[in-house]
């Protein structure tokens, strides 16, 4: 038994081309979502309803509806409305959208998972909402946030491959299939 290297050359630039777009998709994609999440946590988690009922719808539709569809949306949606997207750009916008709306509920939970008491404290020594967040709340709510980030962060990177490779959407095909004049090429 030997081992066919041209289908190792064959197949090593398509492998190599994957995992640097797995890692461009994945790294803006968390890079958003870690900086729209917390805004979004405490939009949530704000008394005032016109903060509060939007950022819950946002993260209600966008945890209850399927990958796929977004990415759908997000492909042809725009298009429909006038505003044509690359491929690469849908995938971003999908998973950062769908990303955000993961990593909020997770600072959500981390913020809500501090002991209620540390805020009473915080006030109690007069601190404002703000301070004892940043002063208080934020540095405590780490430990509770890290697991459940660092698990959010892997099925990111795993959904980059719903968001395709050098196609217009998300289809039911191969994202590695080689051009037909590379096929005919392997096969002799």
């Amino acid at each position: 038994m030997s081992i066919d290297i041209s289908v190792v050359t064959f197949g090593l630039p398509l492998l190599l081309r994957g995992l640097v777009n797995t890692v461009l998709f994945s790294f803006v994609a968390i890079a958003v979502a870690l900086l729209v999440g917390p805004c979004i946590a405490l939009a949530r988690l704000s008394k005032r309803s016109l903060l509060r009922h939007p950022a819950a719808v946002f993260v209600a539709i966008l945890r209850n509806t399927p990958f796929l569809i977004q990415a759908f949306l997000f492909f042809y949606g725009l298009a429909a409305i006038g505003l044509r997207v690359n491929a690469i750009l849908a995938g971003i916008l999908t998973l950062s959208v769908f990303g955000t709306a993961t990593f909020s509920e997770s600072f959500r939970g981390a913020i809500q998972s501090v002991p209620s008491g540390q805020m009473e404290a915080a006030t109690a020594l007069g601190m404002s909402y703000r301070q004892a967040l940043r002063l208080v709340i934020f540095p405590q709510m780490w430990g509770y946030l890290i697991p459940s980030l660092s698990g959010i962060a892997v099925i990111r990177v795993a959904e980059k491959r719903t968001a395709g490779e050098n196609r217009p959407c998300p289809c039911p095909r191969l994202w590695f299939t080689p051009p037909p004049d590379q096929v005919n090429e392997m096969e002799t």
